[in-house]
């Protein structure tokens, strides 16, 4: 393991006694396999021990059917947990794991989105906020796409959207939705 590696799960400890599987996958500073991938293979193992199972006897085809995960990006994420594998265990005796939520699902369920221009948040942010209302992220504009989110100089997949007749959210937009209250029945505690 590099010191930048070390480093960071020694950071990431510093702060918590306590990590979910993606922030801890994350910390452990495998190439590629940043937040956001962290926390999609974690959505799909949901705990250690089914993660540590699939490393051991799993094939790489049951995390290249994940939406954005390549039989590179699988094969690097196995190799990188198998070199880390005493380092995961001695990190367990000290500190908690705790499992991960499934994939959410939300007021986005559905729905495809694809994200251009400038924005006031980092992209990855904005991914995450939208996977986690149930939406889904893809990189491209096409006539299946539901929702571009659009900011400023967002140039030809706007051009391209707006010829396929594509719903144009701004930043602001998008987060409202994210935070209206959710529609349907009211429950016995909303009277």
């Amino acid at each position: 393991m590099g010191d930048k590696s070390a480093y960071n799960v020694l950071d990431e400890l510093g702060k918590t006694r306590n990590l979910n599987l993606a922030r801890f996958l994350h910390a452990l500073g495998m190439e590629r396999i940043g937040p956001e991938v962290a926390t999609t293979i974690s959505q799909h193992f949901t705990s250690m021990e089914k993660m540590l199972l699939w490393v051991d006897e799993g094939e790489i085809d049951e995390l290249t059917i994940i939406e954005g995960i390549g039989e590179k990006v699988a094969a690097i994420f196995r190799d990188g947990i198998k070199k880390r594998r005493s380092l995961i265990d001695d990190l367990s005796e000290i500190i908690t794991i705790t499992d991960e939520a499934e994939s959410a699902t939300g007021v986005f369920d559905g729905k495809s989105f694809c994200i251009t221009g400038s924005l006031s948040r980092p992209r990855k942010e904005i991914a995450l906020a939208i996977k986690n209302s149930g939406g889904k992220v893809v990189g491209s504009v096409s006539g299946n796409l539901d929702v571009l989110v659009a900011g400023e100089r967002a140039g030809s997949k706007l051009a391209k959207a707006e010829s396929l007749n594509v719903e144009v959210w701004s930043e602001e937009k998008l987060f409202n939705k994210i935070s209206e209250p959710k529609k349907g029945p009211k429950t016995l505690f909303e009277f």
